[in-house]
């Protein structure tokens, strides 16, 4: 009862948003035409989209983070379609691992990815996108256990690894698109990936350009919905009150497999801030969110873990049930500093009784366009996070430590579309564990757009 509460809840005030607007924006009295409404709400310059968003312009340093800083970037289709995508291969290996008996256990692992997304504009106001995935290889597969999320998302250290398990090409997201009331509101409906609209950052966000390790792109703490690769059948409005504020609502299917699709919802709610510093861009966003799935302990083989049922309950193994849904909040900022500078954090808070870490923080800086290097078009990202180990699981697993992650890189644009990145990690007393020895990962990821 209390999740269709919610979600009735959440369509009635969807409703009612967009039922004003439009009456607002058609109203004889107070209509304006659209060019009049885009020049009001921008201070009269053309704006730019990122990942489906309008956005004003900025500096140029931002511009470069701010379009590596989004999964999806429609290319602009004036009544035509274009088709366009991302090429990566990701090389990694260890030092300082170790097997369950203390023996070295170092070794390098890959994997290689093609993006493909076919865009097509359908009148001025809507288009349909459809995003094909396939993956080669698994990545390291060879270190000691890593926190895992309810929803199987472990904090490391390979965000581009979907969980595929075979050579297939995948649909990954069809969704159509439409603005309402004079592009105050933007609707999109299909089958969507949230974390495109959802928990974004700038300098943290993009592990085709940026960090790859998982935590560094997304908040670990917030349990998507979907598949266990986050896509799922769903909708996502976002209005635009101003150009200070961003508003956006969202709701997919809880796993992904379009079956009770509106008994146990992922659903999202996130206010984006968007003031200037002295002068300087920074978006700072607020969300909170419930996964309605329920979550299950698995005590059968003396190893415990928290994990996410799948389908119907009634079709998962005998096990304790642990609650109905998970539910947080998390704060996400990204703020320039310098011309060449930006600052970005993050904040995660999960229910502690369903997950093996209940509290994240991140932090980091983005170094681009450092002219000392005379390469303007090169990025280079620190960044830090440390998950922290909820009461129960410490209770069931006997483990008492927060796991650190820390992990930098370089990307070099060698060529237009062609970038290279040296990257490496640090991981310390990994899920938990503080009889683990810390260990790194480094790696190198080369990446093509076309």
């Amino acid at each position: 009862m209390i999740r269709k509460k919610t979600i009735l809840n959440l369509m009635l005030v969807t409703l009612a948003v967009i039922s004003i607007l439009s009456f607002v924006s058609l109203h004889p009295a107070i209509a304006h035409s659209k060019e009049e409404a885009d020049s009001e709400q921008h201070g009269g310059v053309q704006t730019r989209e990122e990942g489906s968003v309008q956005r004003p312009p900025t500096e140029e340093h931002h511009e470069t983070a701010g379009e590596l800083g989004h999964k999806l970037h429609p290319i602009h289709a004036a009544n035509q379609a274009r088709i366009y995508g991302w090429l990566t291969a990701i090389a990694q290996g260890t030092i300082g691992n170790k097997d369950g008996s203390g023996k070295k256990n170092d070794r390098a692992e890959g994997s290689l990815s093609g993006d493909i997304f076919y865009e097509a504009s359908l009148n001025e106001s809507g288009r349909f996108t459809i995003h094909l995935d396939i993956q080669q290889g698994e990545g390291i597969t060879h270190t000691p256990g890593l926190f895992t999320s309810p929803n199987g998302n472990p904090t490391g250290p390979n965000n581009d690894i979907e969980s595929f398990n075979n050579d297939q090409v995948h649909l990954d997201e069809a969704w159509y698109e439409t603005t309402l009331a004079d592009g105050k509101l933007t609707l999109t409906l299909g089958q969507l990936d949230p974390t495109v609209y959802f928990d974004t950052n700038n300098y943290a966000n993009n592990e085709r350009f940026q960090f790859i390790a998982n935590q560094f792109s997304n908040n670990p703490t917030l349990e998507f919905g979907g598949t266990g690769n986050f896509y799922g059948a769903g909708f996502r409005l976002t209005y635009f009150p101003s150009d200070l504020i961003d508003i956006t609502l969202g709701a997919i299917d809880g796993d992904g497999d379009y079956k009770e699709m509106f008994d146990r919802p992922f659903v999202i709610a996130e206010v984006d801030l968007k003031p200037k510093l002295a002068g300087k861009e920074g978006n700072y966003r607020f969300y909170a969110w419930q996964n309605s799935l329920p979550h299950y302990r698995l005590d059968g083989d003396g190893n415990p873990a928290f994990v996410t049922s799948v389908g119907n309950p009634s079709e998962n193994p005998s096990t304790e049930l642990i609650a109905d849904k998970n539910s947080g909040f998390g704060i996400n900022l990204d703020q320039v500093l310098t011309d060449n500078l930006g600052l970005w954090a993050r904040l995660g808070i999960q229910d502690g009784d369903v997950s093996q870490f209940d509290r994240h923080v991140s932090a980091g800086l983005q170094i681009s366009g450092a002219t000392f290097f005379n390469r303007t078009e090169d990025v280079i990202g620190v960044g830090l996070a440390l998950n922290m180990i909820s009461d129960a699981y410490k209770d069931i697993s006997g483990l008492d430590s927060n796991e650190l992650y820390a992990e930098a890189y370089y990307n070099i644009a060698v060529k237009e579309g062609f970038q290279v990145t040296p990257d490496i990690q640090y991981i310390a007393n990994p899920g938990g564990n503080s009889d683990k020895d810390p260990f790194v990962v480094y790696g190198v990821r080369a990446g093509v757009m076309f």
